[in-house]
């Protein structure tokens, strides 16, 4: 963290919390506290400690993405080592939802994940700051999993890993 974000973030500090407690679905990484360590004559290093904002399990994890809304450098490239938890870019979503049917969300869903990034933008426009990214992760459903474990279990891993690069399972947005 540079001294300019602490000192951006010292000032905008009271409001972000009153958001993420008026907004407790807000899709804004959660903050737990910025410091500033100083030790004898150097020069003092910002720290930030936020929570993991992904909240699936590993285990069940098809694919994990941080979008920006952007196409300019923003795609992972394979080179035989992208797993379940790379983190893929907003090309490699355009891509797998080429090739794939998937993240096919509910109305409701749309509407509420909008009106949340409304709020959270509202914030964020308050205070001149741009910087907004969204982590979506597409996991399996792990009741699938469970109901039909003869279609996760047997194949090779080359297979497995292709198809946690390339194709979408049930999606969550939290």
């Amino acid at each position: 963290m540079t001294s300019s974000d602490f000192q951006a973030f010292m000032k905008i500090f009271k409001y972000y919390f009153e958001h993420i407690n008026l907004y407790p679905n807000s899709l804004l990484a959660r903050i737990y506290g910025v410091y500033s360590v100083k030790m004898d004559e150097s020069l003092p290093v910002y720290l930030i400690l936020m929570g993991n904002s992904k909240k699936c399990d590993n285990r069940y994890l098809k694919a994990n993405f941080d979008l920006k809304g952007s196409t300019s450098k923003r795609e992972v490239f394979d080179k035989g080592q992208i797993k379940n938890t790379t983190t893929l870019k907003d090309l490699n979503l355009i891509k797998i939802k080429n090739e794939e049917n998937c993240l096919l969300f509910q109305t409701e869903d749309i509407k509420a994940i909008m009106t949340q990034v409304g709020y959270d933008i509202s914030l964020l426009n308050q205070f001149n700051l741009m910087d907004y990214s969204l982590l979506l992760a597409i996991e399996y459903n792990p009741e699938y999993v469970r109901k039909y474990p003869s279609e996760f279990l047997q194949k090779d891993e080359t297979q497995i890993q292709k198809e946690r690069s390339y194709s979408c399972g049930k999606t969550y947005t939290r």
